[in-house]
């Protein structure tokens, strides 16, 4: 599930209300982590996952437009942890890491990147667990 918003903030007020009841079946879903995070500053995306019990098919439908389901395709991706809190020069070191072992193992990325943050604001920034993620072709 997805929605779109040039603040993040807003992104994440209205998946919340869809996790608490803001869809078709006034239904409360569990919050799960990851939360996704993609795209730059001015055209991000945010994602929460679904509990496992949901698919494609019986997710409620949300009521606020902006909110979107899709399943997104399995892949192979290669994954990085780092900490620190969610800024764009803490993304972009980890980003930077991640090519460059990428590169050192002859690996391609076939993807943006995605950001996986699993903890919540007030945790301090220095426990806070995050993971940069890319696509790859690569079969290793």
């Amino acid at each position: 599930m997805q929605g779109r918003d040039s603040g993040m903030n807003g992104s994440f007020n209205r998946l919340f209300k869809f996790i608490t009841g803001g869809n078709e079946t006034k239904q409360n879903i569990a919050m799960t982590t990851p939360v996704f995070m993609t795209g730059s500053e001015s055209n991000a995306t945010m994602a929460f996952v679904m509990p496992v019990k949901f698919t494609a098919e019986n997710v409620p439908k949300p009521v606020d437009g902006t909110v979107k389901v899709r399943e997104l395709p399995a892949g192979r991706f290669t994954v990085m942890r780092f900490s620190g809190g969610r800024s764009a020069k803490n993304e972009k070191q980890a980003l930077d890491q991640l090519k460059q072992w990428m590169a050192s193992e002859r690996m391609t990325e076939s993807s943006q990147p995605v950001f996986g943050y699993f903890d919540p604001p007030w945790t301090p920034t220095f426990l806070r667990r995050n993971e940069v993620m890319l696509r790859t072709d690569s079969g290793h």
